[in-house]
């Protein structure tokens, strides 16, 4: 696991400290994770699929298969056969 090396000075005293990211991690509650997550843009929603209304899952899909929102739903599927 990676670490990395921080450097803490107080009251005039450096200190050098190695900070394991697993030890971190295992600290934070999945909540602070899926947070920083989203900060961070690498998740966009955290909304089950199930739980899309039907133009939430069209953009869902098209941005899945790399074509844009006005294209017409037979072609996004039609992308998804070819995919396939």
């Amino acid at each position: 696991m990676k670490s990395r090396k921080i450097n803490i000075r107080v009251n005039n005293v450096s200190i050098d400290l190695k900070d394991y990211a697993c030890d971190f991690f295992e600290c934070l509650s999945d909540e602070e994770l899926l947070d920083q997550l989203q900060c961070r843009g690498l998740v966009e929603n955290e909304k089950p699929i199930q739980d899309f209304n039907k133009y939430e899952f069209k953009r869902f899909m098209c941005d899945m298969v790399g074509v844009g929102y006005h294209t017409p739903k037979e072609q996004v599927i039609e992308k998804i056969k070819e995919m396939m």
